[in-house]
């Protein structure tokens, strides 16, 4: 059985210089987040009070084996899993009309009833941007692929 994930991660501070001022404000905070997974008979810890600070600008890559929780914590950071304990705060910064977050998914995850440009240019549709816009700025990676 695998330890549940212990954020002991590879980071890079990468400070975001803005005129003479540099701007290291806390990005995504997360305190004592822990994530449960019910079985029938048995329960599995996933996550177990995992603590973070992460800067804006600052790059982060947790590593680990198969099983331990790092695609929970990503999950739940997303907003796509509720932790069972804990808190997780997200600052935004720029635009707001821009989305929080956003994730990459390990396994392939294209819509098959799409056209391949649609399928490049669905993260734009979501956005509000017209077909013809969305085609347009879809098109160049297509081709690049």
């Amino acid at each position: 059985m695998l330890k549940p994930l212990s954020v002991k991660a590879i980071r890079i501070s990468a400070e975001l210089a803005i005129g003479t001022r540099v701007v290291v404000a806390d990005k995504i905070i997360v305190r004592d987040l822990s994530k449960i997974f019910e079985g029938r008979k048995t329960s599995t810890a996933a996550l177990d009070h995992v603590n973070l600070d992460l800067k804006d600008s600052e790059f982060l890559c947790i590593v680990g084996p198969s099983g331990c929780g790092k695609t929970t914590f990503l999950r739940i950071i997303a907003g796509l899993e509720e932790p069972t304990e804990g808190t997780l705060t997200v600052h935004r910064s720029g635009a707001r009309d821009r989305p929080l977050n956003a994730m990459v998914f390990q396994e392939q995850s294209l819509f098959p009833w799409l056209t391949v440009v649609d399928n490049v240019a669905f993260g734009l549709e979501m956005r509000g941007i017209g077909r013809r816009e969305r085609y347009a700025r879809a098109q160049p990676y297509i081709e690049m692929v």
